[in-house]
C-alpha cells in the first residue's frame, strides 16, 4: 500500500498494489462513510499480520479498518476520542490501543474487536505500550499515568486489574526484555534544580535505580540501542552527551563514548535552527546489521552542532573502544594519514536534518551480512559535499564507488546495490551486481522526474526495486517498479556460487575475533552473475576464541586509558578508576556478605554482552574474596627498630607498636584475620602477637641459628609463613600454629641466594628473586608452585632485577612490581602477558625498603629517608608524592586490607589436586602425603 496525502490531511488517496509494486490501484473511494471520503492521517499494520491494516481520520474521528489485505474496509465512525494515535497488538492485531494527543485529559482508550468498540481504560496517560513475549502476557498493557500532584507513575495493566511499579517518573519506554523510566529527584542539599534518575526493570523484575560514573545533575537519558543484551545510553549533562553502555541487567554503566552527537529538542534551546526541523530526539549511532559487536557513531569535538565540528568513529566491540575509519587509500589523490586526523565520516541522522543537505542515511541490513553503504567525506571532519562509499566487511574497510549525492538500497540478499541521483531531475539510476566493483547505468524512464523515495520489499529477498517521484512540470506522483531479474538469464545460484565469509578476517585484532567468536556467512562471490533467490537462507558458522583483553570492556566506576609498553611499539588498554567518582561505591563489601561466604571484587573489567570467548578469563574476571569478619581500614604495616608503625590509608594515623624482641630482619608480616603481627625474634623464633580483642602471643622456633631469613610472607589460606634463607639457599615454609616446618626448594632446584617473596595462594604460585647460579651476581624473579609439588623454578624476568629489589605483587592487575635499585625506577612485569615495562616518570633518588598496592596506588617507604611514597600504577609518565614521614629507619613494609589475605583459591588451582593442612606432622615424607592449604568441598 501506498499512503499520499497533504501536509494538513485535507486530502489523501490510497494506492494498492497486488502484483509487488508492479502497478497500482486507487482504492482511496473504498475508504468512505455514508458517501464522504476519508481524509486518511496515517495507518498502521503489524508485521507478521499483511492482512491487517488500521487507518485513521483524524478529521471526521474515524477508524477503518481491514482483515483482508485492502480488498474491503469497515468504517467506524463513532470512536469517541480523536485517533491521533494507535497502537495495535503484535500478537493480537485485533486488540489496538488509541488516545488523542490534544485531549486535556489525555485518555487511554481499548479496542478488542478490532475498533468496533472502545472502552477508556486510564486517564492522564503520558506514554502506553503493550508487553512483549515471552516477558509478559501479549494482553498486558504498560502506562504512565499523571497523578493529581503532578508527578508520574508507571502501572501495569492486565485483566482490568493495574498495579503501580514506580513513581515519580517523567519518562518510559518498553524493549523488549528492558523497561526504562526517568525519575526526577529532588535531592536534600542539591541546587534548584532536580536531579534526574534512570531505573531499569530487566526481564520485569523490580525496577533498579541504574549507576553511571556521573557527578551533578543530568538533563536527559536517551536509550539509543538495547540490543544484543546491553544498553547503549546517552546521558546529557554538562550541557555535553556521552554515551554509556550496561552490564546486561542494564544497572551499571560504563563510559563509552565522550561528545556523541545527540540532540533533544525539549532541553536543548540553543539549536534554535534544528527544532525547526525535528521534533524527535535522537542519537547518530547506527548498528551495523546482520553482524554483532560494530556499531558506528558521531562525535562533536566542540560544543558546536555542525558538520564542521563532527567525525565518525567505529566499534568492533560494542563500545568497549572506538576509532576513526580509515580511508580508502588514495581517494584524494594522496594517501590519507590517520594519524594526521585524516579519515572518513559518515552522515547520519543530523547530516539528513540539516538544510540543504538531506544526507541518506548509513544502508545496513540483516539480509545483506557485512554490505554497508553510506554517504561520507575524507578529511578531518565531515564538512564537505558528500560521495557514496560501500564497505563489504562490516565497515572495516571501505571504497569510493560513486561521485555525489545519491539514494540507494539493496535487494536478493545484497545481490543487487541501486543508487538514484537526489536533489536534481534525473530519468537514470545505476546499479551494480558485484558488490559495488562496477556499475551500470541504466534508463528507467523516458521523461525526467524528481525521485523522492528508493524502497525494495521487506526483506530485501527480491530482485525488485520501487522509484517514487513526482512530475517536473507540476506535481503527480510517479511510482514505477524495476526488476532486476532478466539481468541474471534465469541462473539461479547454486552451492559452488557461494564462500564463507567473515568480518573477522579483516578485523584489526590481533586473533580475528568478533566478542570471542568467529562467525562465518555464506556469501555469494562478487564475479559470480546469479541470483539468490527469495527462498535463499543464509548459513553461518561459529567458532569461540580463547579471551583476550578486546572480550572486556572497562567496568562501572573505570574508564579507558593506555599504557604504552617499554621496548615495544604496542599498547596496553587499562581500566583504571574514574577519578571523579567516590571511591567507596567501587566494590564496596555487600551488606548481606556474610562470614563463610564470598563476595566479587571488580579489577576493572567486565566482560563484552554477548561475548562467547572461552578460556584465559581469568585475568579479568572479578577476584573472589570471603567475606570479613569485621570490616577493618587498610593500613601500611612498616617494620622500624624494635617496633611496626601501623599508617591508616584512609586517615593517614600512624599507631606504634613496640616489639622489644624483633629481629629487623625479616620484616613483620600480618594476620588480617586474626589481627595479628607476626615476626622473627632476636633469638630465632616466629611470634605471633595479636591486638585488640584477639590479644595474645605465641611462639614458634624455627629449629636452628644458622639459617639467614632475608624475606617472608603469609599464606593466609592455612596459616603458614614462608620464608626466604639466602644462607641455605632456601625456601622454607613453617605454620604459624606450629603444626609443621618444611624446606620447599634449594639449590638443587636452581634456588640460589633467594632474598624478596611474594605469595598468590589463589592461583598456587610463590615468586622471589634471587641468583642466576652458585657464586653469580645476576639476580632474576623467579616463579615456583606454593606446596613444592613441582620442583621445577622458573625465571622469569631478569632485568633491572638486583639482590636487594624488593618485590609485591597487584592481584587485580596480575601484574609483579618492583624498585630497581640502579636507576630507582619502577618497573612491572605482567604475568597475563610476560612482558616487562618500566615507569618513564617515576625516579625516587633514595633507598627503598618496602613496597605494597593497594587499589590504584603503589606505596614506597624510604629505607633512610623517613618518607612514604605513592605513585599511580596506571600511570607511567608521572612521578612520585610524598604520603608522610615516618620518624625511625625503615627495614620493610606491607599492605594490610580486607583484599590483601581474603582471595579464594581458584578452580584451576584445585584442580591441581592441592591439599590442606588438617592434622600437625613434622616429618617431611608423612607431610607430603598430605595438604597444607585450605581445604574445599569441589562441587
Amino acid at each position: 500500500m501506498a499512503l499520499a496525502k497533504n501536509s494538513d490531511d485535507s486530502e489523501s488517496v490510497l494506492f494498492l498494489s497486488t502484483d509487488y509494486g508492479r502497478s497500482f490501484r486507487d482504492i482511496s473511494g473504498k475508504l468512505a462513510n455514508q458517501g464522504k471520503r476519508a481524509q486518511i492521517h496515517k495507518y498502521y499494520n503489524v508485521k507478521g499480520f499483511i492482512n491487517h491494516y488500521v487507518f485513521s481520520d483524524i478529521k471526521n474521528k474515524c477508524v477503518y479498518t481491514t482483515d483482508n489485505s485492502g480488498e474491503s474496509f469497515i468504517p467506524h465512525c463513532d470512536v469517541p476520542f480523536t485517533p491521533t494515535t494507535l497502537l495495535l497488538n503484535n500478537l493480537h492485531p485485533r486488540h489496538i490501543l488509541g488516545m488523542d494527543e490534544n485531549d486535556p485529559y489525555k485518555q487511554l482508550y481499548q479496542s478488542e474487536d478490532f475498533g468496533y468498540t472502545w472502552r477508556p481504560i486510564f486517564n492522564n496517560v503520558k506514554a502506553f505500550f503493550w508487553g512483549v513475549q515471552p516477558f509478559d502476557h501479549p494482553l498486558t498493557v504498560y502506562v504512565m499515568e499523571e497523578r493529581s500532584n503532578g508527578k508520574s507513575q508507571i502501572v501495569k495493566n492486565r485483566n482490568q486489574s493495574s498495579e503501580v511499579l514506580l513513581q515519580d517518573a517523567i519518562d518510559f519506554e518498553v524493549k523488549g526484555e528492558y523497561m526504562f523510566a526517568t525519575l526526577s529527584k529532588w535531592l536534600i542539599g542539591a541546587p534548584s534544580n532536580p536531579n534526574n534518575q534512570f531505573w531499569v526493570s530487566y526481564k520485569r523484575q523490580s525496577f533498579v535505580k541504574a549507576d553511571f560514573p556521573i557527578t551533578g545533575n543530568v538533563s536527559d537519558y536517551f536509550v539509543a540501542d538495547a540490543s544484543e543484551g546491553q544498553l547503549m545510553v546517552c546521558v546529557y549533562h554538562n550541557n555535553s552527551a556521552n554515551l554509556y553502555v550496561s552490564d546486561i541487567q542494564g544497572y551499571r554503566f560504563s563510559l563509552s563514548l565522550e561528545r556523541i552527537v545527540y540532540f533533544n529538542p525539549k532541553i536543548m534551546q540553543n539549536n534554535f535552527w534544528l527544532r525547526l526541523y525535528s521534533n524527535e530526539t535522537f542519537a547518530d549511532l547506527t548498528k551495523v546489521s546482520g553482524v554483532e559487536g560494530i556499531y558506528i557513531a558521531s562525535q562533536q569535538t566542540s560544543s558546536l552542532l555542525d558538520l564542521e565540528h563532527q567525525i565518525t568513529l567505529i566499534s568492533y566491540d560494542k563500545g568497549g573502544q572506538w576509532q576513526r575509519i580509515q580511508a580508502p587509500y588514495q581517494t584524494l589523490g594522496r594517501p590519507c594519514d590517520l594519524s594526521l586526523n585524516c579519515s572518513l565520516h559518515l552522515t547520519q541522522e543530523l547530516s539528513r536534518l540539516i538544510p540543504g543537505s538531506l544526507a541518506t542515511p548509513i544502508l545496513t541490513q540483516d539480509s545483506s551480512p557485512g554490505l554497508v553503504i553510506a554517504s561520507g567525506t575524507i578529511g578531518s571532519s565531515l564538512k564537505g559535499e558528500p560521495d557514496v562509499f560501500l564497505s563489504v566487511n562490516a565497515g572495516i574497510s571501505w571504497r569510493q564507488v560513486l561521485s555525489g549525492n545519491y539514494m540507494y538500497a539493496s535487494a536478493d540478499h545484497g545481490g543487487i546495490i541501486v543508487a538514484i541521483h537526489q536533489f536534481i531531475p534525473t530519468n537514470e539510476l545505476m546499479y551494480s551486481l558485484d558488490e559495488g566493483i562496477t556499475w551500470t547505468r541504466y534508463k528507467f524512464v523516458n521523461e525526467s522526474i524528481r525521485v523522492y523515495g528508493l524502497l525494495t520489499e521487506p526483506g530485501e529477498n527480491t530482485t525488485i526495486f520501487s522509484v517514487f517521484g513526482s512530475g517536473l512540470i507540476r506535481h503527480s506522483w510517479v511510482i514505477l517498479q524495476i526488476n532486476f531479474l532478466n539481468l541474471f538469464n534465469g541462473v539461479k545460484c547454486g552451492p559452488s556460487d557461494y564462500y564463507m565469509w567473515s568480518a573477522n578476517d579483516n578485523l584489526p585484532s590481533e586473533d580475528g575475533c568478533l566478542l570471542g567468536r568467529i562467525t562465518q556467512y555464506q556469501r555469494r562471490y562478487a564475479s559470480v552473475k546469479c541470483y539468490n533467490g527469495e527462498d535463499f537462507v543464509r548459513t553461518a558458522q561459529v567458532r569461540n576464541c580463547t579471551c583476550t583483553s578486546e572480550d572486556f570492556e572497562c567496568d562501572f566506576g573505570y574508564e579507558e586509558d593506555t599504557l604504552v609498553l617499554q621496548n615495544s611499539s604496542k599498547s596496553e588498554l587499562i581500566c583504571r578508576r574514574t577519578p571523579s567518582l567516590d571511591s567507596s561505591k567501587l566494590n564496596p563489601v555487600p551488606s548481606s556478605c556474610l562470614p563463610g561466604t564470598f563476595y566479587y571484587f571488580s579489577r576493572g573489567y567486565r566482560k563484552v554482552a554477548g561475548d562467547t570467548c572461552q578460556g584465559q578469563d581469568h585475568h579479568y574476571a572479578p577476584l573472589k574474596y570471603s567475606c570479613p569478619v569485621r570490616e577493618s581500614s587498610a593500613f601500611l604495616l612498616v617494620s622500624t627498630y624494635r617496633s611496626v608503625l601501623m599508617i591508616d590509608l584512609a586517615s593517614q594515623t600512624k599507631t606504634t607498636i613496640p616489639l622489644e624482641d624483633a629481629a629487623t630482619s625479616p620484616p613483620a608480616i600480618f594476620d588480617y584475620e586474626k589481627n595479628c603481627i607476626i615476626y622473627v625474634t632476636l633469638d630465632k623464633y616466629l611470634k605471633t602477637n595479636c591486638l585488640g580483642y584477639n590479644r595474645n602471643s605465641t611462639e614458634v622456633s624455627l629449629i636452628t641459628s644458622q639459617m639467614n631469613f632475608t624475606a617472608m610472607a603469609f599464606e593466609w589460606t592455612g596459616r603458614n609463613v614462608y620464608f626466604t634463607d639466602s644462607l641455605e639457599d632456601a625456601i622454607r615454609v613453617v605454620n604459624v600454629d606450629g603444626r609443621f616446618e618444611l624446606t620447599l626448594y634449594n639449590a638443587s632446584n636452581g634456588v640460589y641466594r633467594p632474598n624478596q617473596i611474594v605469595l598468590d595462594p589463589p592461583h598456587g604460585y610463590l615468586y622471589f628473586v634471587g641468583s642466576v647460579d652458585a657464586g653469580n651476581q645476576t639476580n632474576a624473579i623467579y616463579r615456583a608452585v606454593m606446596d613444592g609439588s613441582d620442583k621445577t623454578v622458573t625465571q622469569l624476568v631478569n632485568t633491572s632485577v638486583h639482590y636487594t629489589t624488593y618485590l609485591t605483587l597487584d592481584a587485580e592487575t596480575e601484574r609483579l612490581y618492583w624498585i630497581a635499585s640502579t636507576n630507582n625506577r619502577l618497573y612491572y612485569y605482567s604475568l597475563s602477558r610476560r612482558e616487562l615495562s618500566s615507569y618513564t616518570g617515576a625516579v625516587i633518588n633514595r633507598d627503598i625498603s618496602g613496597i605494597g598496592i593497594f587499589k590504584d596506588l603503589v606505596y614506597l617507604v624510604g629505607s633512610f629517608s623517613s618518607f612514604v611514597y605513592t605513585m599511580d600504577k596506571h600511570r607511567s609518565d608521572q612521578g612520585y608524592s610524598i604520603m608522610g614521614i615516618i620518624s625511625s629507619r625503615a627495614y620493610g613494609m606491607v599492605v594490610v586490607s580486607n583484599t590483601s589475605q581474603h582471595g579464594r583459591i581458584e578452580e584451576t588451582f584445585l584442580h591441581r589436586n592441592i591439599l590442606v593442612p588438617i592434622v600437625s606432622f613434622l616429618n617431611y615424607t608423612v607431610f607430603k602425603s598430605i595438604c597444607f592449604f585450605v581445604c574445599v568441598l569441589e562441587m
